[in-house]
């Protein structure tokens, strides 16, 4: 069985680590690449992205090539058609972090072949944990935290139909539940 396998969930919720142990354990396993304007990051996935120009992403935008397309943060984010159309082709899982609306669109553009998972955030307490880690402000944290419940609350009265995993405990667990999910 294959298909393409997505992520959606608020910032720390973990799933750049749920995702990271998949690589591992999946060998096969893939990324859709997203095309974005934004420098490449070092925490970014080898081929999660492919970095262009404003100007090289607009004329693929104008040409239609884009299943969906987004601006967030100042910079431009999408996914081409014909690499989920490859994607959808091969005998392997990919895999795809994504917002809700462009979960839509996928689930809207593929009708079968996807499987969109929701990773739901540990308790308040880890998770402002993990973002203090990760150096944000006390202000940051607190709005991070809204912004969870908020996502959760959203997620759940959406028509799409995710598999959430919850992130209470170890990395391995959640990793291993998604895998599950795989078989």
């Amino acid at each position: 069985m294959a298909g393409i396998i997505t992520f959606t969930g608020p910032s720390g919720a973990g799933k750049t680590t749920i995702i990271t142990r998949l690589f591992q354990n999946l060998p096969a396993l893939r990324f859709v690449p997203s095309y974005t304007t934004r420098e490449a990051r070092p925490s970014d996935f080898p081929s999660e992205f492919r970095h262009v120009a404003p100007e090289e992403f607009e004329e693929l935008e104008h040409k239609g090539e884009f299943l969906w397309s987004v601006e967030a943060h100042k910079n431009r984010y999408g996914t081409r058609k014909d690499d989920v159309d490859k994607a959808l082709l091969l005998d392997q899982y990919s895999a795809m972090t994504l917002l809700p609306d462009a979960v839509r669109k996928l689930l809207s553009y593929a009708q079968e072949g996807v499987l969109p998972f929701f990773i739901l955030p540990p308790s308040r307490e880890v998770l402002a944990k993990r973002l203090e880690e990760r150096g944000e402000s006390q202000e940051n944290i607190r709005l991070r935290i809204a912004e969870c419940a908020e996502w959760e609350k959203e997620a759940r009265a959406s028509k799409i139909p995710y598999i959430y995993i919850s992130n209470k405990g170890t990395v391995e667990e959640a990793a291993d539940e998604v895998r599950e999910h795989l078989s």
